[in-house]
């Protein structure tokens, strides 16, 4: 009968958290899902994918980011269409079900009561970055959901032992794998608890670890095969060395504090707090490794809520260290890529107090910790009303309010449908007009800062053709990508006289609109 009741309050609590945050969610994007350089990429794919013409994106083949998320997007655009309106109802259910399961994460690593995981779904709404990325058109969200189904599902498999739950959560790691090159992040955990959260003999842990590895690879795999045979190339991303300096450092910090505390502290403050709460985990650590069983009804699934969080979030942190180091100069370590490592580490950590207090058997402890959840919960509540506030009557990206009422993109579209652009936000461009937009001549790699070698002769093709009166150079005044020509350097090569100056870019050319 207890069993029912809490299936009960479970399913009660999921439909009124997913109601909740699906209408929250249509709320702040009223003015569409925020849209960015990389959801025009999967917007792009996902129609190309709803038309029949495979993964391209803008006339290239894609294989900077992995299929999952586009084929997503396609699915549910079919449906409706409309690609940018699935991704908006889309997200909108992710942020629900991802609370949820975030909830149901923290439940089942406690073994507390349904107020732990209300607690935890609170903290996880309260918290505006999270808010942040479900709202925009990007892959992360539905990578969270593949990373806390795996979760779900390793906890099943070291609690009661099937197979089936071990596969299962090694397809949901394929997807979350062939969602961002990132999720290869979470095979090393995984392999980490099989081995050492696991009474299994020797044998059948290789056989579990070979099972897993072959199952989660898959996916991924077969998408590099896939860009093999299309581009001859496993992906277009290259390899050069750029140091993982200071300043990535400082802002691996003040991201991961600001989940906690926003704007709370500011600077050196930001690291004290942090490396308190590092030293109190740690003693808490020290403590449940002496008497790891004494209280714990079932020690090898406690010890893995411990572990695989903790080795997950280092794991995800190391790959985007060596991303950074290695191909990808321009990685940020923002609320963005850095929310995943929050979330894991906040599941370990309530498993880690809930230990540590079984042990040593003090339950003040406990209590101590969720008022310093709440406050976090309160601290977080300013931040969060601002964003929604901001959300719902500005948008974000290139759906908000001012890109909307965009005077350079209205003057644009007075000229015909099949006009020509080279402009330094090209992608706004197609996504805004539907015209097609050509990039301007890069004078190095975004991701690598190597030079480009072709840099002269792209300048002299463009002028050729603005000369030729072929087609038009669009300046745009909020896009700030340096690696671009600027507009002084276009001006000085090609020499186009201006037709229009608004008050948000410029127009050259020699086509009358």
């Amino acid at each position: 009968m207890k069993h029912k009741t809490l299936n009960f309050e479970l399913v009660s609590l999921l439909v009124l958290v997913m109601v909740l945050a699906f209408l929250l969610l249509q709320w702040v994007t009223v003015n569409g899902i925020g849209v960015s350089p990389d959801s025009i990429t999967y917007i792009e794919t996902a129609n190309s994918l709803i038309t029949g013409n495979g993964f391209y994106a803008n006339g290239k083949p894609l294989t900077h980011y992995p299929p999952v998320y586009p084929l997503i997007l396609a699915a549910v655009g079919f449906i409706n269409q409309d690609v940018t309106t699935a991704a908006r109802w889309l997200h909108a259910f992710l942020y629900g079900i991802n609370a949820f399961l975030f909830g149901l994460c923290v439940y089942k690593a406690t073994r507390r009561n349904i107020a732990v995981l209300i607690i935890s779904i609170l903290l996880f709404f309260s918290s505006s970055a999270i808010l942040s990325v479900h709202a925009r058109a990007w892959s992360e969200s539905p990578f969270l959901f593949f990373i806390l189904i795996t979760f779900l599902l390793l906890n099943l498999f070291h609690a009661r032992g099937r197979w089936s739950h071990l596969v299962l959560a090694a397809i949901a790691a394929g997807l979350a794998i062939a969602t961002r090159y990132a999720g290869i992040a979470i095979l090393p955990p995984v392999i980490l608890c099989l081995w050492l959260c696991s009474s299994h003999p020797a044998k059948k842990k290789v056989l579990e670890t070979l099972v897993f590895l072959a199952l989660a690879s898959l996916p991924v795999l077969a998408w590099f095969i896939h860009n093999l045979a299309i581009t001859s190339a496993l992906t277009d991303r290259g390899l050069a060395f750029h140091p993982f300096g200071a300043g990535s450092v400082v802002k691996l910090v003040d991201t991961l504090h600001n989940f906690i505390l926003p704007h709370f502290a500011e600077g050196w403050l930001n690291a004290l707090e942090l490396a308190i709460i590092i030293v109190f985990l740690l003693v808490m650590l020290l403590g449940i490794s002496k008497d790891p069983a004494r209280s714990c009804r079932a020690a090898t699934n406690c010890s893995f809520h411990v572990l695989f969080g903790y080795a997950a979030a280092f794991s995800y942190l190391l790959v985007l260290m060596l991303t950074i180091a290695f191909i990808d100069a321009g990685t940020p370590l923002d609320d963005r890529l850095l929310f995943p490592v929050f979330i894991m580490l906040t599941i370990s950590v309530f498993a880690t107090v809930d230990q540590y207090t079984e042990i040593k058997n003090k339950r003040a402890t406990w209590w101590i910790f969720l008022a310093c959840v709440v406050f976090s919960i309160r601290v977080n509540l300013n931040p969060l009303i601002e964003t929604v506030t901001k959300l719902h009557t500005s948008g974000k990206g290139f759906n908000s309010v001012a890109w909307n009422e965009s005077p350079t993109l209205a003057a644009l579209r007075t000229y015909p449908a099949d006009t020509l652009v080279f402009s330094n936000g090209d992608d706004v461009i197609r996504y805004k007009t539907g015209y097609s937009a050509t990039a301007l001549p890069a004078k190095y790699s975004a991701m690598t800062t190597e030079p480009n070698e072709n840099y002269p002769e792209e300048m002299n093709k463009m002028c050729a053709d603005l000369e030729n009166g072929k087609t038009l150079f669009v300046f745009l005044n909020e896009i700030d990508r340096d690696y671009y020509a600027s507009q002084d350097e276009v001006l000085a090569a090609c020499n186009v006289p201006l037709i229009y100056k608004l008050r948000d870019g410029m127009i050259y050319g020699y086509i009358n609109p």
